[in-house]
This record gives structure tokens, sequence and C-alpha cells, in this order.
């Protein structure tokens, strides 16, 4: 990847309830924060992706509809009775 073009990601934003909040790269092992809001999810999720990447190679990433799919995969599977019903779940980029 050349210096001018950066890896932009897809982050899945969930909202379980009030003050909770998740924001999950599916395509990015480990990358994963909880946070009281959106904005606070974003702004770790951004730290968090940085340094899950540090030194790594970059994987093969997913568009918004994908990301969004395999975000909805790893609740049913491995969140099953951990998790409620997410109260609104949305998929945004975010570049590095």
């Amino acid at each position: 990847m050349s210096a001018e073009m950066k890896p932009v990601f897809s982050v899945v934003l969930w909202c379980f309830g009030d003050g909770w909040y998740e924001a999950w790269v599916p395509d990015v092992v480990g990358a994963m924060v909880i946070a009281s809001s959106e904005d606070q999810a974003m702004a770790e999720i951004r730290e968090q992706l940085a340094g899950c990447l540090d030194g790594g190679d970059l994987p093969t990433l997913s568009n918004s509809h994908v990301a969004g799919e395999k975000a909805d995969a790893l609740l049913r599977e491995c969140a099953q009775g951990d998790y409620p019903t997410p109260l609104s779940r949305r998929v945004v980029s975010l570049t590095l």
C-alpha cells in the first residue's frame, strides 16, 4: 500500500442499552472496545486498532455490508446469553 493510500476499516457500532456501546472491527482480531458513549467507542477503537496492527500485516478488509454480516455472526455465535438484543447497530468507516 502506498504512503498516500490509507486503509479504511469498517467499524460496527452497537448500542446494547443506556451507556453500553461497543465498537468492533470484525476483520482485525482483538479490535473491540466497550464504552459509555458512541463517541468514546470510536475514539477508543481507533487507538485499539492501531495497536492491533502495529508491526503486523494488514488484513483483507471487508466492505461495510460484509463487516456488518461478520459482526452479526459473531454476536450470534460467541455471545449467546451474554448480550441482550442490541438497540441499534450501524457500520461506519474509519481511516487510520
